[in-house]
Formats: C-alpha cells, structure tokens, sequence
C-alpha cells in the first residue's frame, strides 16, 4: 500500500474511533485508548495518537490541556469526563460536580479554603489519582470558575488540595 493509501485508511480508522466516542463527553487518552481496541481489536499508542491528532485537525474533537492528562472532548456540551481509574473506565459528571461545589462554597466559613483531594474524591465516591483530581478540576473551573480557585500541591509528598474562594 502506498504512502496516500496509509494515510486513507489511517483517516477512515479515526472517523470510525471518533463515532465510537459520544457527544458531550471529554477522554483522557488512556480512555480512548481502550475505546479503540474495541472498535479495531488493536491499537497501539502511536495509532491512538495519530487517529486523535487528525480528529483535532478536523475539528471532530477538540484537544483540552490540563494540568496532567490532556483531555480530547466531542462536542461543545461537556456532560462529563470519562477516564481509566484502576484499570477500570469511569467517569465524573459535570452535575455531580456541580452539586459538590455548591455544598463546598455553602460551607466556606474563611474567603479562601484548601481542601485535600482526598476530601473531593471520596465524596464524589472515588480514590484520589493525579489523573481524577485533574478531571475534577477541570470540570470545576467550567462549572463555577468563579469560587473554584484551582489545585495546588504542597508539601515533600506533593499532596494535592483544591482551592476554593468565597
């Protein structure tokens, strides 16, 4: 096959990846990743990569930087995120996220408040990863970028904490 022939069935492979993935939800790669062995038995990282790039560049997803994992999502409603946790696929809604920040802000007694990601994680009925806690923050800046203030590490084990401001 030559080189435009690749190229073709390269393309038509990620047309076929980016029908796999619904509207409305943003994928960590790893995510994706799997999603792609279901609908092509085999994937590699590489073809992953290279099947995601072309979708950006035709605007069937659109590519989200955050402070760890890079986030792909398909339309302009985000609903949520979906992610590999554990090993296993899971996924953090936006409403969900949206009810815990508004009981967090509710009980803001000082103007700005550190709160361990344990804290956050385990309410959302998960364990913490640096993975999760950069889905959450992402999903908490769209929702109430106003009151959440962002996620900070501190400390010699780098221990992560969401910052919220009244």
């Amino acid at each position: 096959m030559n080189k435009k022939g690749r190229h073709r069935e390269t393309v038509k492979r990620a047309l076929a990846l980016a029908e796999a993935l619904e509207d409305g939800w943003c994928y960590t790669t790893g995510y994706v990743q799997r999603i792609a062995e279901r609908v092509w038995g085999r994937a590699s990282s590489t073809e992953v990569d290279t099947a995601l790039e072309i979708l950006v560049e035709r605007g069937v997803v659109r590519r989200v930087e955050t402070n760890h994992p890079v986030l792909f999502c398909k339309g302009d409603d985000v609903e949520g995120v979906r992610l590999l946790y554990d090993g296993r696929e899971a996924a953090v809604t936006a409403a969900a996220v949206r009810k815990l920040l508004e009981e967090i802000v509710a009980g803001l007694k000082s103007h700005v408040f550190h709160m361990p990601s344990r804290s956050v994680t385990e309410k959302l009925g998960l364990k913490p990863s640096s993975t999760l806690n950069a889905a959450v923050a992402f999903l908490m800046s769209m929702v109430d970028g106003k009151h959440f203030a962002g996620l900070e590490t501190r400390g010699s084990r780098d221990k992560a904490y969401f910052v919220f401001r009244k």
